[in-house]
């Protein structure tokens, strides 16, 4: 077992050094966050099949067996368990598992909970040739897990969660002490992802969408500030503080153009089918209508004939399964 410390200064490494003399421990000199920490015990690991466990991640009886089993066959990449959060409502233990075609969580889409679109980092087991570096250290925190399983897809493996293997997750410790760098990493690593995934055509199909669920998000926000509403504590500061973070993460990527194109160069080198075997598995709804709204449900239709228009199929045309795509003759051809 290795355990990876991102510079921590809680004592805990000693306790483990003390108490459990047969972990391997990395101690980063820094806090890399869970992409830099998880790439680090994946470098200390020696063998081809590589387990993740999140710190604050129980895993139930069985987890591991069910979970090495279930990435046995050649054309799995990728195998995640079943994630029990008490904040969340049971369903999403087996509902989550894919995302909008312009990034957000949407649960209860795909037809089949034993094949996801991305496996959560909170547990979850890879082939270690496929991924030697399998997260991409900009990240820091927050969809490094998706870019993960997108990476996979695109280079033609399944990704599958094993339905046997559960694990209960506390989950948003780190988010509600810092906040403001949630926003920050969530925003832009979900753009950071898209612009690193999608061929060139799909990302400026998808560019009027994602306009529209900003104006969207924008306007519900102003609503609810406006009434007061519970869920808008910190009111007009708040959201200014929250949207200008928001802004930040735009400009990041803007600032670092040349960075992204170089990252993306390398995803899009690993390509071997297109875009049009990927977005039936991902969602055209902007929201998640778990517990819908009527605003949300507007929205999602608005978001669900956008898609239809723009010819960007999603898993609510197809029913959740991919087209019958042949692999492209060569790599991306932008």
């Amino acid at each position: 077992m290795i355990l990876v410390d991102n510079a921590s200064s809680d004592g805990s490494v000693e306790l483990v050094a003390r108490n459990f003399p047969g972990v391997v421990l990395v101690r980063n000199d820094r806090n890399e966050g869970f992409a830099g920490g998880a790439n680090a015990g994946v470098r200390a690991a020696g063998t081809n099949t590589v387990v993740l466990v999140n710190n604050d991640a129980v895993p139930a009886e069985c987890w591991l067996e069910e979970l090495l089993l279930a990435l046995e066959p050649e054309d799995v990449a990728i195998a995640a368990s079943v994630i029990d959060e008490a904040r969340y409502p049971a369903a999403y233990a087996l509902g989550t598992g894919t995302i909008s075609v312009i990034g957000h969580p949407i649960p209860n889409v795909l037809p089949d909970s034993a094949s996801p679109f991305y496996a959560t980092g909170t547990s979850l087991a890879f082939k270690r040739d496929l991924f030697p570096t399998p997260f991409e250290p900009l990240f820091f925190a927050y969809y490094e897990d998706a870019l993960l399983s997108w990476r996979a897809r695109l280079r033609g493996y399944r990704v599958v969660r094993a339905i046997g293997s559960r694990v209960s997750h506390v989950g948003g410790a780190t988010a509600r002490r810092q906040p403001d760098q949630m926003v920050f990493h969530w925003e832009r690593n979900k753009l950071l992802m898209l612009l690193l995934c999608y061929e060139r055509g799909t990302v400026l199909r998808l560019i009027p969408l994602y306009v529209f669920d900003g104006m969207a998000r924008l306007a519900e926000d102003l609503w609810l500030v406006a009434r007061r509403h519970p869920s808008q504590p910190s009111g007009w500061s708040g959201l200014v503080r929250r949207y200008g973070i928001v802004l930040r993460a735009l400009l990041w990527l803007v600032s670092h153009i040349r960075e992204v194109a170089s990252r993306r160069a390398v995803v899009q080198g690993e390509r071997t089918i297109p875009d049009s075997a990927i977005t039936p598995l991902l969602s055209g709804k902007i929201f998640d209508d778990h517990v819908p709204t009527t605003g949300h449900a507007i929205a999602n239709a608005v978001a669900l004939l956008y898609c239809r228009f723009a010819g960007v199929q999603t898993a609510e045309e197809t029913g959740g399964r991919p087209a019958l795509t042949p692999a492209l003759p060569q790599r991306e051809r932008g």
